[in-house]
């Protein structure tokens, strides 16, 4: 990994902790909600894919609406806010390719799907397998051939095969707040820990 591979991944994880810290809440009873922030994610990043979702809306996120936000968040973070997080001295045009953010990152079937890569001309990215999980990863957990859940490691992966993770559309421990539902942090989690 070049220098300046380890500057981004290290942008990558300061930006999703600029969330976290914020926080972003999704709904739970007694702990509030942040639906405007939730709803820049969907909005903002797909240029255009949600459309239909955000029109439905009326452009506000609620705890009715259908949406699972994990991608989004991690897509919405590379796009708008990584170059302000991968050096500390200056801000930086760095972000993620727009076509991987509005087309593929915001759901796990598309994340792994050649074909959707290919459309893109954009070369397909293989899933690291479990014990070579870095910091700033894209990994996707649970049911399903392609998972069911977008996460990013924080830490490497430990002997005992867990690594820590910040995830967006999850419940888990919040800043300031115990534990819930939204932007979370996990300590420890592991590859086979997802329903």
């Amino acid at each position: 990994m070049t220098d300046l591979q380890h500057k981004i991944n290290r942008g990558i994880i300061r930006a999703i902790t600029a969330e976290w810290e914020r926080p972003v809440l999704d709904y739970e009873p007694g702990q509030g909600a942040t639906p405007d922030r939730i709803t820049r994610y969907a909005c903002e990043v797909t240029d255009g894919e949600y459309a239909y979702w955000c029109d439905r809306i009326d452009g506000q996120y609620d705890d009715e609406t259908d949406l699972e936000w994990c991608g989004l968040g991690r897509s919405w973070v590379e796009t708008h806010t990584l170059g302000d997080h991968i050096f500390d001295d200056r801000c930086v045009d760095i972000r993620l390719h727009p076509m991987i953010a509005f087309y593929i990152l915001p759901g796990t079937d598309r994340l792994y799907s050649r074909s959707k890569w290919d459309e893109y001309n954009l070369p397909f990215p293989e899933q690291p397998a479990p014990g070579d999980i870095r910091p700033a990863d894209i990994v996707t957990v649970g049911s399903g051939e392609d998972g069911s859940h977008i996460l990013t490691p924080t830490t490497t992966v430990r002997p005992n095969g867990t690594f820590d993770t910040l995830e967006f559309n999850s419940t888990g421990e919040l800043p300031r707040l115990r534990y819930g539902e939204g932007c979370v942090r996990h300590r420890p989690s592991t590859c086979t820990g997802y329903d």
